[in-house]
């Protein structure tokens, strides 16, 4: 298990550029298997998903090239394969190649895609709807199969749940048909992939429903990735506990409504075009629940549970998202964390902590006790702290640029 100790309580002073969205990214890479062609997609975040699901794509016999935040992706060979490797145990994402393979070839086997462990995460809400447009899904020993031929008319299509994934894949899985998505995802990440669709010569109408009409994609399309909210989100609450940093490359109005109730509750950040300034401040803590966009994001909830703990008051937070989604502060209650959980909520209030370990259990929950380590007047060692790879590009070069005292534990 990889190790790193942080020596907290350092002013931190720096400006930090965010990266294109983890998100947004990986299933616009997939989409970009659809059209047989190429793709340049820029504002892409050199992390460890994106690199396994280029893995998967030589897997494929997809070529691409990879410069600077640049991807060109070459489908035009692209075969058909049963994906039971590794990489697909790697990271949960892999699912959307399901909607893409049924797609292009009315089929996919699929080891059970791998990722954070946030709880229970099912695919029922795929599975229901792959067998509403006429496959049929069988489920055993962590193995997925799909096969079957969609029905030959209009499919309309209910999602049982608001699901980014669901979504996304169930989009994919009717592309080259006519269907209609009602109960969608309007999560950013969501859109970007549709104007990613659109980009391609797609027809897709966005209103109350999605609609979407059997259409020839283009062989070449060029695109940029939104950058990523929940990276802004992180460097905001450690430049609220820990000093003076400054954000380029923002989407302002995609973390509007988490930024301004911060403001409300006392937090000193100035906004102007893609730009946030955010300084050290005494936040006030304040209920929430996460939930769906434009409300506080289920990632960012860990985040905001850490800041609260070192700002006097104490706040109620519940996640709609995943139950019990609270690793990252149930993890430091031994380190003087004061934490309390019941049901689906904890309970905040500000703490006095002592020098220790901790371990992470899935991405978010390790960007949480980064924030931790690096606020914290004492020194924290961070166990499993390589999974921070998956979702933050140039994490550590972004820390040292900015003051924090670290050393890698072999």
């Amino acid at each position: 298990m990889s190790k790193i100790k942080i020596y907290g309580g350092k002013y931190l002073s720096g400006t930090i550029k965010i990266h294109g969205s983890k998100n947004a990214c990986l299933p616009i890479m997939c989409a970009s298997l659809l059209n047989r062609g190429r793709a340049t997609i820029s504002n892409v975040p050199k992390i460890a998903d994106v690199y396994n699901l280029l893995s998967i794509f030589s897997y494929l016999n997809v070529t691409y090239t990879f410069t600077d935040d640049v991807l060109v992706i070459d489908s035009s060979k692209l075969t058909y394969s049963d994906l039971l490797i590794n990489e697909v145990l790697t990271f949960r994402a892999s699912y959307y190649l399901i909607g893409i393979f049924l797609a292009l070839f009315g089929k996919c086997k699929i080891y059970y895609p791998g990722g954070c462990k946030l709880g229970e995460r099912p695919l029922d809400y795929h599975f229901d709807a792959f067998e509403a447009i006429g496959y049929n899904v069988n489920y055993n020993d962590n193995i997925i199969e799909i096969a079957g031929i969609p029905k030959n008319e209009h499919i309309d299509i209910t999602l049982k749940g608001n699901s980014v994934g669901a979504t996304i894949n169930i989009v994919f899985a009717t592309i080259f048909l006519n269907a209609t998505i009602h109960n969608y995802s309007l999560e950013p990440e969501v859109i970007d992939t549709l104007d990613f669709l659109g980009k391609l010569g797609f027809k897709i109408i966005k209103n109350q429903n999605i609609e979407i009409f059997n259409s020839i994609p283009k062989r070449s399309v060029k695109y940029r990735i939104i950058p990523d909210r929940i990276e802004a989100l992180t460097y905001v609450v450690m430049a609220l506990l820990c000093g003076n940093i400054k954000l380029e490359n923002v989407n302002l109005l995609h973390i509007d409504y988490p930024i301004r109730t911060l403001i409300l509750n006392n937090a000193d950040i100035i906004m102007y075009k893609n730009v946030m300034c955010c300084n050290k401040s005494k936040v006030i803590p304040f209920n929430f629940e996460a939930d769906l966009y434009p409300k506080i994001p289920t990632d960012a909830q860990p985040l905001f549970s850490v800041l609260f703990l070192f700002n006097n008051g104490s706040a109620i937070i519940e996640d709609k998202i995943f139950k019990n989604r609270f690793s990252a502060p149930l993890e430091l209650v031994h380190l003087g964390a004061r934490v309390t959980a019941i049901e689906n909520k904890i309970i905040t209030n500000h703490s006095i902590f002592v020098s220790g370990s901790v371990r992470a259990f899935d991405l978010r929950a390790c960007a949480a006790l980064f924030l931790f380590a690096i606020a914290s007047p004492t020194n924290t060692v961070i166990n499993n702290y390589e999974i921070i790879e998956r979702g933050y590009d140039d994490f550590l070069k972004n820390l040292k640029s900015l003051g924090v005292k670290y050393e890698i534990i072999e």
